[in-house]
């Protein structure tokens, strides 16, 4: 046990953890806070659970992370304590607890009393209330159209605002680990060692919350009914079942607001309807009897009833009243085309002639979108069969043009398709385009360019709730995280690629493109693509190739007004030389190289800067992507290399101006590290 100045004790070992569940069980209220990264959400993982009496007089950290194995008899006593009903546990907005505790120990917390939840519950209805109007704020310009907000719409208060207005705030003097949090994001939870201003935060966070639930024994009514709050907190857990669910609810600002059906539960024995919006399935009295924000022709839920709840109906109106008037114009012009545009048209190009028609028809759009599909795409042996090129914005067109039946690159009537793909002037949206570039030079001797690339987008403008993927990735190896906790740097530059539906499914893009057909994908997995092959071509392989073109267009109308367009098309330019051959290509995928940005194509190394041989990927890379040393003594697997030009290394010996570097890069260092593969290299 560490012990932070008789406050805290950090519980590491599995001794520690039953010493302090035994401390902890003399008593019939405690307060409970967990933190982690990205908590509720796909890549999160809990790493702290704090614990304290009713006065938060000691608070025990009890460190998920060193105490990883759950069928350890030790463990027991915490357990009891969280899943037992007699031990009340008191939080604030404990909705991610349910499912982080149950996903990482199997247990089921139970007798919990949400603060906040009290808090909603006794705000009156007095209009110049700051935590009534903290509701009508954002509700503002419908309230001033006229419309009348139902009263069990409430938008949620943070701990520490709740705390200020009830007097009960140390906010001042609160640590704020801003620098931390700047660098790593969510995922500086998972730093061990854990340092001391996060351990400082989470005996803070406790005693506030054992502040307000002092703030709220004092009117005795509102623990009167202990079992109530319990039922009611238990609806509020309940609310988030899976993880996708919260990552859904985020974007649409769902998760600001306390879910329908939590304060007041729905009669028993109803039927339920889905809410097309939110997801949850509610009882009907949870619907506005009409569809005051259904203007896509949706049947109701029953009679006269909105498809979407009344929470969600008034976050789709607020919503699309910002994007009329408050929207940069870049997206309020992007949404209308996205959400009236119905499923293209896939055509097949399968004559000469027809290809230069239907250049013609593309010549007056500024912007393409463009994908392409085979068998054994980027691989010794590989074939192209299809490229689809789309406009942007969306026509109801797709064009397929057939590779196979267009295989003389010497006729004329192609000569306009070739031009168009290698005019720079004409923008093309691609995602992950480095196989189709490939691809259509092997085949056609054709530069593709002006090329924006929308998986690189999505790394450059990356939330900071996603730059965990990366993370997640390595904090499976020990090893690997161990290097990090002392150099966390050793991330820097280094992102780890989501694949197009994934990027989808974040931005909530989804709706109208449906799922990929599961029988293409797994002929994709199963045979190498070779059903691209097929003649007459099928019409599900025309729906999927149309489906990517949308999904596209989809993505891009979210991400391009976010990025800066130039700094997007010099890197992918970068991006699509990183493959020369189909044969480097392949090395790369079990090396797991192809699920990560390749350095030096976001950041470009410095003009005119030498490039240096990466021993595992056989790239050339510009110094900074090798982890560097000044010289000692000449160690195995080090190669001497020249300091760009430094002043600070001047008249200092006749080792000023060299440094030592891995013989790896720094990504495929990692990736060998957390893959365990033999040892390639070492300082000496």
């Amino acid at each position: 046990m560490a012990t932070n100045e008789a406050r805290s004790t950090l519980c590491t070992t599995y001794d520690a953890a039953a010493h302090a569940a035994s401390q902890l069980s003399s008593h019939s209220v405690l307060i409970l806070y967990c933190q982690g990264r990205e908590l509720g959400l796909p890549d999160g993982e809990l790493s702290i659970v704090a614990l304290s009496d009713a006065a938060a007089s000691h608070v025990f950290l009890f460190d998920v992370l060193a105490l990883s194995d759950k069928y350890n008899p030790a463990l027991s006593p915490l357990f009891s304590l969280l899943h037992r009903r007699d031990i009340t546990k008191i939080v604030w907005d404990c909705r991610t607890y349910l499912l982080e505790l149950a996903d990482t120990y199997g247990v089921l917390l139970q007798g919990v009393i949400d603060l906040q939840l009290l808090e909603v519950s006794t705000r009156g209805n007095n209009e110049k209330s700051p935590r009534v109007q903290h509701t009508t704020r954002y509700f503002r310009r419908i309230i001033d159209s006229g419309l009348t907000l139902p009263g069990d719409i409430h938008k949620l208060l943070g701990l520490d605002h709740c705390a200020g207005l009830y007097n009960v705030s140390e906010a001042g003097k609160r640590v704020r680990p801003s620098a931390l949090r700047k660098e790593h994001g969510t995922s500086m939870w998972l730093l061990r060692p854990f340092p001391d201003v996060l351990q400082q935060q989470c005996v803070e966070t406790t005693h506030m919350i054992s502040l307000l639930y002092a703030h709220f024994q004092a009117k005795k009514k509102h623990f009167d009914q202990p079992e109530k709050w319990q039922e009611m907190t238990t609806r509020y857990m309940e609310a988030y079942p899976t993880r996708e669910l919260h990552a859904a609810h985020v974007p649409r600002d769902l998760y600001k607001f306390l879910p329908l059906e939590v304060l007041t539960p729905p009669p028993t024995n109803t039927r339920r309807y889905k809410c097309e919006h939110c997801e949850r399935m509610l009882a009907p009295e949870s619907f506005p009897p009409s569809p005051v924000s259904n203007d896509d022709g949706d049947e109701p839920p029953q009679g006269s009833r909105s498809p979407r709840c009344r929470l969600c109906a008034l976050l789709v109106l607020r919503s699309s009243e910002a994007t009329v008037n408050t929207g940069p114009p870049a997206m309020s012009t992007a949404k209308p085309a996205m959400s009236t545009t119905s499923t293209p048209i896939a055509t097949l190009i399968s004559t000469y002639e027809q290809a230069a028609a239907a250049v013609q028809a593309l010549t007056c759009y500024s912007t393409l979108i463009l994908d392409c599909e085979g068998q054994d795409f980027n691989r010794p042996g590989g074939v192209l069969s299809i490229i689809s090129v789309g406009t942007y914005p969306p026509s109801d067109t797709v064009y397929l043009f057939d590779v196979l039946a267009l295989q003389d690159k010497e006729n004329p009537l192609l000569a306009p398709l070739f031009s168009l793909l290698s005019d720079p002037e004409v923008g093309k949206l691609v995602w992950d385009g480095r196989g189709d570039f490939l691809e259509l030079w092997l085949t056609y001797g054709v530069v593709v360019e002006g090329i924006l690339d929308m998986q690189l987008a999505e790394v450059i403008r990356r939330p900071a709730y996603m730059k965990s993927h990366t993370l997640n990735y390595f904090s499976k190896s020990k090893a690997v995280m161990r290097d990090l906790e002392s150099n966390p740097h050793l991330l820097d530059g280094i992102q780890r690629l989501v694949g197009l539906d994934h990027c989808a499914g974040i931005l909530r893009v989804l709706d109208g493109c449906g799922v990929k057909d599961p029988a293409v994908t797994t002929l994709h997995e199963t045979d190498g693509g070779s059903m691209w092959l097929n003649r007459p071509l099928p019409p599900m392989l025309r729906d999927y190739a149309a489906r990517d073109i949308q999904l596209i267009s989809r993505v891009s109308d979210f991400i391009l007004p976010r990025v800066d367009i130039e700094q997007l098309r010099e890197a992918s330019a970068r991006y699509m030389r990183v493959y020369p051959t189909r044969e480097l290509k392949e090395a790369h995928v079990p090396l797991e190289l192809s699920k990560f940005a390749p350095l030096d194509v976001i950041d470009a190394p410095p003009p005119g800067a030498p490039g240096y041989p990466c021993a595992r990927c056989g790239r050339m890379l510009s110094l900074s992507c090798f982890a560097t040393r000044e010289p000692t003594a000449v160690a195995e697997g080090v190669d001497s290399v020249e300091r760009e030009p430094d002043a600070s290394f001047q008249d200092q010996g006749p080792s000023a101006g060299h440094r030592w570097r891995w013989t790896m890069c720094r990504l495929c260092v990692l990736i060998a590290v957390r893959k365990s593969e033999a040892q390639m290299e070492s300082w000496g």
